[in-house]
């Protein structure tokens, strides 16, 4: 993905980029900001949430700029259970990329619930040290949609945009879907925007994003293709 440079950009970046879904019907209702039931917003950027919360999680980030593809990414999250390693129990997560624009193919994390045991990257084994070391690079690759969407301030794109509901089934559980629309803002450097937030039991995350810069000729899908949830 090309970098985005300036603060404006910064922002539009972290508005637009996280995760989890399927692709939407026809909206039902439309209602005002003010009407929509809107839950704590949660964005995994921790090993932990990810363990707590998604047995998988597979995302897809799709870039095109100026009128090329450049990236085209199909991240997988699946969790594996508990293993014994150095003489503790640990989490065991794999993160599969395929695709367009990937560091690496696959990364395997043993996690003790507060060091990085081991990782193994495309099938080489890092130990702890080293592993520890790494680690935030590493999971930043595969993570970056969550890292980027986590400081975002929700309730300001809600009053500069068209706000819509529906229902659907995700994951297994029927859930109220929000949807923001914006055109045209050029303070944040958009032409186009449109994001959709599942309200699910006790939280709501980001479903899907699709923009386009007015600034930059780039366009930015983000689309969660499957969750299951722990």
């Amino acid at each position: 993905m090309e970098k985005i440079t300036t603060k404006k950009g910064l922002i539009l970046i972290i508005f637009l980029i996280t995760l989890l879904a399927v692709g939407a019907p026809a909206i039902q209702a439309q209602e005002g900001p003010e009407d929509v039931p809107m839950k704590e917003i949660e964005t995994p950027t921790e090993l932990e949430e990810m363990i707590n919360k998604f047995s998988r999680l597979d995302y897809n980030v799709v870039v095109h700029s100026e009128g090329e593809k450049i990236q085209d990414s199909l991240i997988s999250y699946q969790y594996q259970g508990v293993e014994d390693i150095q003489g503790v129990e640990a989490d065991v997560l794999l993160f599969e990329m395929h695709g367009e624009a990937r560091q690496f193919s696959s990364i395997k994390v043993w996690f003790d619930g507060e060091d990085v045991k081991q990782m193994e990257i495309d099938g080489e084994i890092i130990p702890q040290q080293m592993a520890e070391m790494m680690k935030d690079t590493a999971l930043r690759s595969v993570m970056f949609p969550f890292y980027q969407f986590a400081d975002f301030r929700m309730e300001e794109f809600e009053a500069m945009g068209d706000v819509s509901i529906r229902e659907e089934v995700l994951a297994g559980q029927e859930v109220t879907v929000v949807m923001i629309e914006v055109q045209e803002l050029p303070e944040y450097e958009l032409e186009r925007g449109v994001m959709e937030l599942a309200e699910f039991e006790e939280f709501m995350m980001v479903i899907s994003y699709d923009y386009s810069s007015s600034e930059e000729d780039l366009e930015v899908k983000f689309s969660v293709e499957e969750i299951e949830f722990r």
